[in-house]
């Protein structure tokens, strides 16, 4: 449409001038229709020119023209006659009005509808410049050329009504008038000129390309479609990958808090390992303390065990003496009544007594000393058995340490992979010496009797001890009753009964004697068959000294193995945590990407939507639907356009153009309004 309005404006700017000093000329190949117009827009003559052959034929006709022109006049936006505003100043309105009278009844998509001829009005004119300023044209174009303007304009009257546009086209306004506005000083205007065809384009359209674009506008919908089906697709694959990929960062971060925990524990492991090894290693040294002051205990008890030996020889003999000195002092109770005349034989026994009477009590003492000795020595030996069962104790106190190691290694043992077998090797060992160990420690219950032994022992030490405290005071009265005896043997006839209690009295001491070495025996007794206990607890004590030494070395070492191990566990642990925490920060980049990439897919996705729906499926709509239907309106407008061969009606022309001249406006009538309208004739 551009095309054609742009060569009629082009060829009418051309007519414009040759009409403004010319007649008017047919120059039609087919049919011309020549109109006058007054300043209302009345036809008040019409000449057909017609052309056939070289032939060149011209008639006047009173016919009704196909396009009525209809002109109005505004001053200051007030109505007013082309008589009256002929003259006036002010700003000046003249609207030109064309309405299509070719109505047509025609079948459109099967249905019955009026449409119109579709004729295509140019409408121009020339202004004076120097009395008009501010010239515009509305549906038109003014073009200055000097002290002159020329003023054109395109209408299509009744073509909004036959096509009938809606949807996306309504909005488009098809032109069937002008207005021309202007600043007016004293106002006249030349003649209006118009150019009227039944054809919208010269040349007919290609509907075959419209058709094919119709098919390929289906096929754009179609890829339209499949284009949104697979965003749509892609942005659900990004949502999920999105998901896994903070699924994937959760995992790695509680990879890396777990791998730090790991890390934090095998520190810990480390450092227990360290204290154990280092525990080990004073075990080792006590245990080697322990072992030779078991061998000393040992030692001493042997020598203990021979002492209660020598010593119950000894009390043998004195319990043969005691019994020896209860015969003689019962003979000498009972033979109180030969005192008297054994007197003198008497004195000599005395002295003789008086000496052993001495030695006697010499030996009491020595006795009495000997078991005061053996009793402080048993409380001394009681007192560092004592000592060493404290100790013992103190070791025994480590079993439930070893017991909470042992149980460590197992757990650490139940973390390991089938791949550490190496480790694993190292911590069984580790169990097995701290379980030997364990075992080892169980002895104290040997410790236990021999210090029940020796306690036993100690008691009967006390129970000798205090029998024995009377022995000197019994003898050193036997000595002052013999020294008595001898002192008063002159005497000793006239004191026999003295004498008699003195023999009761010395029978009596000699049976508490005998009875006192009896209980001496019988606790020298049980001191030799406890020293023979201790002599064997303390071998055990040694033996199990000596295992325990052992053992202690053996878990120094297994110790030194695991705080090897721990240090190298320590050291992957490290890496470990290192290589957890780059994959935490990668793994967060990646849900930073992932969801950056389904930010992206949902406008990806959101704006392919907008683009098919309101844009892909707008133009297929919009081509199917409203171009569609504006294309076969346009058809049967071609066709109509095709089918107005000739405006007589008398025989079909190749082509009808109407060309009509409006009267113009002056102040003063002229024959030029009047004038008629001839046609030179070309032979």
């Amino acid at each position: 449409m551009n095309k054609f309005v742009k060569k009629t404006v082009a060829g009418l700017t051309a007519s414009l001038i040759a009409l403004y000093t010319l007649p008017v000329y047919a120059f039609a190949s087919t049919e011309s229709v020549y109109s006058k117009l007054n300043n209302n827009g009345e036809s008040y003559k019409t000449i057909v020119t017609t052309k056939e052959m070289d032939e060149v034929k011209q008639e006047n006709i009173e016919k009704e023209l196909p396009v009525e022109t209809r002109i109005s006049y505004k001053l200051d936006g007030e109505e007013i006659s082309a008589k009256d505003i002929a003259g006036k100043s002010g700003k000046v309105s003249i609207k030109i009005e064309y309405i299509n009278k070719s109505v047509k009844n025609v079948y459109v998509n099967g249905n019955a509808e009026t449409m119109y001829t579709p004729f295509v009005v140019v409408t121009g004119t020339m202004i004076d410049n120097e009395n008009n300023k501010n010239i515009e044209v509305k549906n038109g174009k003014v073009i200055e050329s000097g002290d002159k303007s020329v003023v054109m304009g395109v209408v299509l009257p009744g073509l909004e009504e036959s096509l009938k546009l809606s949807g996306n086209l309504s909005n488009i306004n098809i032109p069937s008038s002008i207005e021309i506005t202007m600043d007016s000083k004293n106002f006249e205007m030349k003649n209006i000129v118009s150019y009227a065809s039944p054809k919208l384009l010269d040349e007919d359209i290609d509907w075959s390309k419209l058709d094919y674009l119709f098919s390929k506008v289906n096929t754009l919908q179609s890829s339209a479609n499949q284009l949104e089906e697979g965003v749509n697709s892609l942005k659900d694959g990004i949502s999920e990958l999105s998901t896994g990929a903070t699924t994937l960062s959760d995992g790695a971060n509680k990879l890396n808090d777990g791998a730090n925990t790991l890390d934090a524990g095998i520190d810990s492991l480390k450092t227990g390992a360290n204290t154990l090894n280092a525990g080990a290693e004073s075990l080792s040294a006590g245990t080697s303390e322990l072992s030779n002051g078991a061998a000393s205990v040992n030692d001493g008890a042997s020598a203990l065990n021979s002492g209660i030996k020598d010593l119950q020889t000894g009390l043998k003999s004195a319990g043969d003496g005691i019994v020896s000195l209860q015969s003689g002092s019962s003979q000498v109770a009972s033979g109180a009544s030969n005192v008297n005349e054994g007197a003198n034989n008497l004195k000599g026994g005395l002295e003789v007594l008086q000496g052993n009477t001495s030695a006697l009590e010499d030996g009491m003492n020595t006795i009495s000393s000997s078991v005061e000795t053996l009793s402080n020595g048993m409380n001394s030996i009681n007192t560092q058995v004592q000592g060493l069962n404290s100790k013992i104790n103190q070791y025994a106190g480590q079993s439930d340490n070893i017991a909470n190691l042992i149980q460590a290694n197992k757990n650490v043992l139940a973390t390991l992979g089938d791949e550490d077998v190496e480790l694993k090797a190292v911590i069984t060992q580790n169990i097995a010496a701290l379980e030997s160990e364990q075992k080892l420690l169980g002895m104290t219950s040997n410790i236990d009797q021999l210090t029940t032994g020796i306690g036993q022992i100690n008691a009967g030490l006390n129970q000798l001890n205090q029998s024995t405290q009377n022995l000197p005071a019994q003898a050193s009265a036997l000595s002052s009753g013999v020294n008595q005896l001898v002192g008063g043997a002159t005497e000793l006839s006239n004191g026999t009964q003295a004498l008699s209690d003195g023999a009761s009295s010395l029978n009596s001491g000699a049976n508490t004697l005998a009875q006192g070495a009896g209980q001496l025996t019988q606790g020298v007794s049980q001191l030799a068959d406890g020293s023979d206990q201790l002599v064997a607890g303390t071998k055990k004590l040694s033996n199990g000294a000596d295992s325990v030494n052992n053992g202690a070395s053996e878990l120094a070492k297994g110790t030194g193995s695991i705080v090897d191990g721990a240090n190298a566990l320590s050291n992957g642990s490290k890496a470990l945590s290192e290589g957890t925490r780059s994959l935490a920060i990668g793994t967060s980049s990646l849900v930073e990407g992932t969801g950056k990439l389904q930010n992206g897919s949902v406008e990806l996705s959101n704006g392919m939507h907008m683009f098919n729906s309101e844009g892909i499926s707008k133009i297929s709509g919009f081509i199917n639907g409203d171009l569609g239907g504006l294309v076969t309106r346009t058809k049967k407008l071609e066709q109509l356009a095709d089918e107005y061969t000739s405006f007589t009606g008398d025989e079909d022309r190749e082509s009808v153009k109407f060309i009509s001249i409006i009267d113009s406006v002056k102040t003063s009538q002229k024959n030029e309004d009047k004038q008629d309208i001839t046609v030179e004739k070309k032979k």
